[in-house]
């Protein structure tokens, strides 16, 4: 098993060199991080170069034009990647130490995940810090996710999900993906673009199964709930209706 990370920039990310020290400072690295970034900022290219240097992994920044669309860029992602195991990141997210490792501990075949965002709030005095182990501990007390994997071990397997599900940490395996054409190009809305992905997979036939107590990430996205457009909801049930598994606007146009 192999596992990528992908990171999605949609604006600019002052924070993005400790959203990488944290995947650096993985219990288990990832095999590949991609930082898809259509936000023109010539320096998250330089970072990422910087960052391979300590890393034991692949870390490669992909530049796409302003505006393209999450799924695009997903897709686009999942061509350049080489893994089996595909861990989706979204807006500034932090890593707990144990982040990767719990993904990879329940990565079941015939399973999604989706783990723990824990909401924080950064300002810009936090781009002060010079020590990433002290900025982790601050953001740690800030969050209110409760650190205990064992309930992990209690939370069963579903065949269906809530529209307000909380997908800025969730993974899947390669090989669903492809088998779901990818995802859709055509929503506007990143969330409507990864909920379209775990209700085909629902159709699929993959169960989903959500981590309790683990697979924590911090985030600054306060946007994980709230409703996307009406183009995008409309096009959202229209898909439901259809029970569709196959996109039209996915892995194959790329």
């Amino acid at each position: 098993m192999t596992v990528a990370i992908f990171i999605n920039i949609t604006s600019e990310n002052p924070f993005l060199r400790f959203q990488l020290l944290s995947i650096l400072n993985q219990s288990a690295p990832p095999d590949e991080v991609f930082v898809i970034d259509d936000t023109q900022n010539d320096e998250n290219s330089k970072l990422c170069l910087e960052i391979q240097t300590q890393a034991s992994y692949m870390v490669q920044h992909l530049q796409l034009p302003p505006h393209t669309s999450f799924g695009k860029k997903l897709n686009i992602a999942a061509m350049h990647s080489k893994s089996t195991y595909m861990l989706v990141l979204e807006g500034t997210s932090f890593l707990h130490p144990q982040c990767v490792k719990q993904h990879k501990q329940w990565a079941k075949r015939g399973l999604f995940l989706t783990g723990i965002s824990s909401t924080i709030a950064l300002t810009s005095t936090f781009q002060k810090d010079s020590d990433y182990n002290f900025f982790a501990k601050k953001i740690r007390k800030m969050g209110s996710a409760f650190y205990f994997p064992l309930l992990s071990v209690f939370t069963k397997r579903k065949a269906s999900i809530s529209e307000s599900i909380c997908l800025n940490n969730f993974s899947f395996w390669r090989e669903d993906f492809n088998l779901i054409n990818g995802s859709d190009e055509d929503y506007e809305d990143g969330r409507a673009t990864r909920l379209d992905i775990v209700y085909r997979l629902l159709q699929l036939g993959i169960k989903w199964k959500a981590l309790k107590g683990s697979g924590i990430v911090y985030s600054t996205n306060s946007k994980a709930k709230e409703k996307f457009n009406e183009v995008d909801h409309s096009r959202l049930k229209w898909s439901l209706n259809l029970k569709r598994i196959v996109t039209i606007e996915g892995l194959e146009k790329n």
